[in-house]
């Protein structure tokens, strides 16, 4: 009850009763909007973090440092911090993933080729190199691993990127909360295919 509270979903007292207080609690316009939510995970903390972790089994901590600090911000409406956090956590699952592709392939000039592109770049030129590699592979790959992994990688991992460059820049640019909470949501989904790869590459 104290975390709804700190988070502004609830506040002691009865409405219009300035000298109440406790036992009586009385939910505020904003967490009236979150509990309606059909999935209101991303308001609840400590139960994403159990949720992302029975739907992601192999998350790193590092991921869930950043995640969980996304999480955390975006309750206390810090929407800047939210999504900056949210856009490292989604960073260094691609960096886990361009790792794991780098050390599976086989053909020692592709690799020499994308190490020496990818090195010291900035993610975005990372991703960019490693994609035009992992296009030539991709369809000897499980059908699971080819359907619809341009929406996770081209799709989930740009946009949150190109949130994160907007949110990382003094423009005064206002981050809209509604995205960040469908990014939080779709975050489970992204990961979970990432391992997904990560682990046909390590066989």
């Amino acid at each position: 009850m104290q975390e709804l509270i700190n988070n502004g979903f609830l506040y002691p007292g009865s409405a219009g009763d300035f000298n109440s207080g406790y036992p009586w609690l009385t939910i505020t316009e904003y967490g009236k909007e979150a509990f309606a939510q059909e999935d209101w995970l991303p308001y609840d903390p400590d139960g994403y973090i159990r949720a992302l972790k029975e739907n992601v089994p192999e998350i790193d901590d590092v991921t869930l440092a950043y995640i969980g600090e996304a999480v955390s911000s975006f309750n206390r409406r810090q929407l800047l911090s939210s999504t900056l956090t949210l856009g490292v956590a989604s960073e260094n699952l691609m960096l886990l993933l361009v790792e794991s592709y780098l050390n599976w392939l086989k053909d020692s000039k592709r690799k020499a080729t994308l190490e020496k592109k990818i090195t010291d770049r900035f993610i975005y030129t990372q991703y960019k190199e490693f994609k035009l590699e992992f296009e030539k592979d991709v369809k000897n790959f499980p059908k699971e691993l080819q359907a619809n992994w341009e929406t996770y990688l081209d799709g989930i991992f740009n946009f949150i990127r190109l949130n994160r460059n907007s949110a990382g820049h003094p423009t005064g640019t206002k981050m809209n909360a509604k995205v960040i909470y469908a990014n939080l949501q779709i975050f489970a989904d992204y990961g979970r295919y990432v391992f997904s790869l990560i682990k046909h590459f390590l066989q």
